[in-house]
């Protein structure tokens, strides 16, 4: 008896998304330095007050490929979690809020030569991150290839979700004069 060849498909699902943050504002601050004989202490409280344009891009592709000899592989739109309800570039601009604290201490080796350390702490509020654009609910009726009323799903969707983003930093240096 001939033997029939097993058709095997094998699906890649892609999904990425992408999420881009851009602050314009005016930052307004001071810096307090104080002097015990050789050591400095310095802090230096700021906070900027601006437009936080956040963009968010959401893609998602499939590509079918069949042991078939002759036949291509073929790419359709639409990954698992990147699907035609929420996939394109997403934009908005919040106003956002962006203090920030450095506090250093230094010490004269010499007349000329300084060392220093210190810390900085910034915070900034509306950020978009790109975990926070997936939605986990999928409606299967829109993986590819499509199925019957996959033009009726409204999930997975995209919203802007606001979220925190805080930073920490050290430093170390010295300074010759």
């Amino acid at each position: 008896t001939p033997t029939v060849p097993q058709l095997n498909l094998r699906f890649i699902l892609n999904d990425n998304f992408r999420a881009v943050n851009r602050f314009y504002g005016y930052n307004v601050g001071t810096v307090m330095s104080c002097y015990r004989g050789r050591f400095s202490f310095e802090f230096a409280p700021s906070i900027a007050l601006g437009a936080m344009d956040r963009e968010v891009i959401i893609y998602g592709d499939t590509t079918t490929l069949s042991n078939v000899p002759g036949v291509q592989p073929t790419v359709a739109l639409g990954g698992l979690l990147a699907q035609r309800t929420n996939i394109g570039n997403h934009e908005d601009t919040q106003f956002s809020v962006m203090p920030q604290i450095g506090l250093n201490i230094g010490y004269a080796i010499t007349k000329n030569l300084r060392i220093f350390g210190g810390y900085t702490f910034l915070y900034a509020n509306n950020v978009m991150r790109a975990g926070d654009a997936i939605d986990p609910v999928v409606d299967s009726r829109l993986i590819p290839p499509p199925a019957a009323g996959a033009n009726l799903a409204t999930r997975p969707r995209f919203e802007f979700k606001d979220g925190d983003f805080w930073a920490q930093g050290i430093n170390i240096g010295a300074e010759l004069r």
